[in-house]
């Protein structure tokens, strides 16, 4: 039973028997329902995000991408709380100094772009209140996981083709990219 499934997994991570859920094959909203009851107290004061993980054979180490699933319109505060869940489970896992880009389609900000207003936004919140963090945007995926790429447009870029994690503008780009990893890169998520 799926429905069954989902509540032993929340209650694991409840008991302390668990730290993490791996989503699986079952709906988004499903599984949030399920998090979000009260009877397991799994709750706080922090914005709750999805990171997705891919082992991606032409990439040279693991990449996560933040948020495809959970927030569909963030806005600048929302995403800065996304991007520090994000920095956030990095270093849980061991990753010491994370490399993030914030990704829109460009590289410039243009106000016409509000993904690259807002991504330049979150990077001068961390360049202000985390200076020791690696993060740059906006940056396109493009420049962002493939240096050759951020050469060819002239991008001065100290992560490009070494990020460790990406902060998507919102859940549309997001889940699209998602996809196309899966199934047009054979990535592992």
């Amino acid at each position: 039973n799926e429905e069954h499934t989902v509540s032993q997994c929340v209650q694991a991570v409840a008991d302390g028997k668990a730290d993490l859920i791996m989503k699986g094959l079952i709906s988004t909203s499903e599984l949030l329902k399920e998090v979000l009851k009260d009877k397991y107290n799994l709750k706080t004061n922090y914005r709750m995000s999805h990171i997705a993980i891919f082992n991606i054979p032409e990439y040279h180490k693991m990449l996560t991408v933040s948020d495809v699933a959970m927030n569909i319109a963030p806005n600048i505060e929302q995403k800065i709380e996304i991007t520090s869940n994000l920095v956030y489970s990095l270093k849980k896992i061991g990753i010491d100094s994370p490399k993030i880009g914030v990704i829109s389609a460009i590289e410039n900000v243009n106000p016409k772009m509000q993904s690259s207003v807002d991504a330049k936004e979150v990077v001068s919140y961390f360049n202000q209140e985390k200076p020791d963090l690696e993060i740059e945007g906006p940056i396109a995926f493009d420049a962002a996981i493939n240096k050759k790429a951020s050469i060819i447009k002239k991008i001065d870029s100290k992560i490009s083709g070494n990020v460790d994690g990406l902060i998507v503008p919102q859940i549309e780009s997001g889940n699209i990219l998602y996809k196309s990893l899966v199934y047009l890169s054979n990535a592992d998520v």
